[in-house]
């Protein structure tokens, strides 16, 4: 493997570290098991005994009860959201994935993609990756907490909620998870002249809530960014191509999201910041059946921003994804194909699922049931077709990340998750890491 030189972190600038804040565990739901292995037996068995009525039904019945699991008995009863979950941090030298032991206990792993080490952890629930440091916020959660479901907040989704512990895992020194540390993500510079620090209050929730924008060659306390009200926490998207702006999304509290009637979708604040004063230019909000943060992307070498909102059909029985987009300055986001008179690819209906897996200096970069696709001058480009299920990651230079699903049957039927790493079509694959293997158990057809 080539070697590759350390990334330089910036330092973050010196606070109080905050302390352990004790909260009452909420009450939701446990993780459910995983139905795909269902799937598997139900192929197998109808290989077996044919074309027979027996068959059809056992399959009409199989599908029912899988589309139940995945969807509820109503149809489009809750929102989508992610389950392994992946990110690049330390400028792509890290690739973290967030997995759960036995389908309940959650797990962390990092794969070290200059030295092929990987290091895992477990009981740990990740919250948070930082990009451009090599830091990943994470909260403790014991076996019990986990089969209780105390939390459904992780990371790659729209929802936060205050941890009882938050603590910040260092991946280039060797060290153990801590809370002894600045509540606040390392320095993140821009392509132009400024830097941009993120600053946590764990009394409001895990995710960032104040964000400061000083010049790169200045040591004064730089411009503070006025912050709506209702942005409580959020997550970054990031910096603009120019380096003039700073995007974010807005983050839903977990005890609301679960009182609330969300049926009809899910609607956030998407708010950017002009550094030189701090002030909010823009914030149109997103309403999605999706759950996912971020959404949103900055196109590649304008100040654009694109996001997909999945939107449900009057019957409930479809979901469709539209794009939209918005200028750093404008008013109003539109139909992204109308904006700009693009050609609408035709596969763009009944979606499940629309992940944004990244950046990248040509344009963002999108995952539509699987089918990657890159937002550039001319709209969308169909790159191939990538095997891995769920969400992904892409990082200029590091390759994009994805997660697949291993089974053998045997006397003891087995599952595992695989991180695959490939190209920016899905090709070149290699499996960098495999996690633990999993006993199935008979699913008693």
């Amino acid at each position: 493997m080539t070697d590759k030189t350390e990334p330089t972190i910036p330092q973050a600038i010196p606070v109080q570290p905050p302390a352990p804040i004790p909260l009452a565990p909420q009450t939701s739901p446990a993780p459910r098991r995983k139905v795909w292995p269902w799937v598997v037996g139900v192929v197998v068995l109808l290989v077996l005994i044919g074309g027979c009525v027996g068959a059809v039904w056992i399959l009409d019945n199989s599908v029912n009860s899988i589309t139940e699991e995945l969807l509820g008995e109503d149809g489009m009863a809750g929102l989508i959201g992610p389950t392994e979950s992946v990110a690049w941090s330390g400028n792509g030298r890290y690739g973290v994935v967030q997995y759960l032991r036995e389908y309940t206990y959650p797990s962390v792993a990092v794969w070290d993609s200059t030295t092929g080490e990987t290091q895992t952890l477990d009981g740990y629930r990740v919250l948070f990756v930082e990009s451009a440091a090599p830091v990943v916020w994470l909260e403790p959660v014991t076996d019990e907490e986990a089969e209780m479901g105390a939390s459904v907040d992780t990371l790659g989704d729209a929802l936060d909620h205050k941890p009882k512990r938050l603590v910040a895992w260092h991946l280039d020194d060797g060290s153990k998870p801590t809370d002894n540390v600045p509540s606040k993500w390392h320095a993140w510079p821009g392509p132009a002249d400024s830097i941009a620090y993120l600053e946590i209050n764990p009394l409001k929730g895990a995710g960032p809530s104040a964000l400061l924008f000083n010049n790169k060659e200045s040591h004064g306390e730089g411009v503070k960014a006025k912050m709506p009200e209702t942005v409580i926490t959020f997550v970054p998207i990031g910096w603009s191509a120019s380096g003039r702006y700073f995007a974010i999304e807005d983050l839903i509290d977990e005890s609301i999201y679960q009182e609330d009637d969300v049926s009809a979708g899910l609607s956030r604040r998407l708010v950017v910041f002009d550094v030189t004063t701090g002030e909010v230019v823009t914030s149109p909000l997103i309403t999605s059946q999706d759950i996912a943060a971020p959404v949103a992307a900055w196109d590649g070498a304008s100040d654009i921003l694109f996001w997909p909102e999945l939107v449900e059909s009057p019957n409930g029985e479809t979901v469709s994804v539209r794009f939209k987009s918005i200028e750093a300055t404008g008013a109003v986001a539109r139909d992204a194909f109308d904006a700009n008179g693009w050609e609408r690819p035709g596969d763009f209906s009944s979606v499940y699922q629309v992940n944004l897996l990244g950046w990248d200096p040509t344009g963002p970069i999108y995952s539509v049931e699987g089918r990657l696709w890159q937002i550039g001058a001319d709209g969308f480009t169909d790159l191939g077709m990538s095997e891995s299920y769920g969400p992904g990651a892409w990082y200029p230079g590091s390759g994009l990340l994805g997660v697949e699903y291993g089974y053998n049957d045997g006397p003891v039927s087995q599952e595992w998750i695989e991180l695959v790493r490939s190209d920016i079509h899905g090709g070149n694959r290699e499996t960098v890491w495999t996690s633990p293997k999993t006993d199935v158990e008979d699913p008693g057809f």
